[in-house]
């Protein structure tokens, strides 16, 4: 997990337009969104972070992310080697 970002609400509130702005649907009252660096070294926007709570998370951890989606699966335990 590379940094974690708080949406203002009204990113959140889907926009009228030019088409240009995504809607997320990120649940009940979820402002958190993620930047997380893979092992095949992309650095991916996670505008909702997946199935573990954001307030569990802090920058610098190992989190298991579906290779499709990118959702965070698991929190890795920190002597967890990704190369192994």
């Amino acid at each position: 997990m590379v940094e974690l970002l708080d949406i203002p609400e009204e990113d959140i509130e889907k926009k009228e337009g030019d088409g240009s702005s995504m809607q997320v649907d990120l649940g009940s009252n979820n402002t958190k969104s993620a930047v997380a660096k893979t092992s095949t070294r992309q650095t991916v926007f996670l505008p909702a972070i997946g199935l573990v709570e954001p307030s569990k998370l802090k920058p610098g951890d190992l989190v298991g992310l579906n290779k499709d989606s990118f959702l965070v699966l698991d929190l890795l335990p920190a002597e967890y080697d990704a190369r192994v």
